[in-house]
């Protein structure tokens, strides 16, 4: 197989990157260790996403619920210093927003399932100045 671009690992990162390279007309292909399995578990961990990341999944077309942060407050170990950030203090809507861990990978996950290959890692590769040969297992 040929492709522009492989991409080791099928997680949230692995599969961002295959979605903004095929938007500029780039192959890849995702090499996924595991068996293909949507993440179901309990939905313990979330992750947070500044307003940039929350812009370049949007514009991709990735939608996930969200819960907004507009208001931080951080306090020191000893209680004696803390600062605040409040959203409508820079004109925003926003500090940040929460999202599930699996509904993000499993968003991604959708945009690029025609781009994974299951139970595959790199085994060796040879680089010949422009192409890179890869051995599969």
């Amino acid at each position: 197989m040929r492709t522009d671009v492989l991409i080791s690992g099928g997680g949230i990162l692995g599969s961002f990157i295959s979605l903004k390279l095929s938007e500029v007309g780039l192959e890849s292909i995702i090499l996924e260790k595991n068996k293909p399995n949507l993440a179901i578990d309990t939905n313990i961990r979330t992750i947070t996403l500044n307003s940039n990341s929350v812009k370049i999944l949007d514009d991709a077309g990735v939608k996930t619920p969200s819960a907004e942060i507009t208001t931080m407050k951080v306090f020191d170990g000893e209680g004696s210093g803390n600062i605040s950030f409040k959203a409508d203090e820079i004109g925003q809507p926003f500090l940040s927003k929460v999202v599930l861990f699996n509904d993000l990978k499993n968003e991604l996950h959708k945009k690029t399932s025609q781009y994974f290959r299951y139970e595959k890692m790199i085994d060796s590769y040879e680089d010949n100045k422009n192409i890179v040969n890869s051995k599969l297992n």
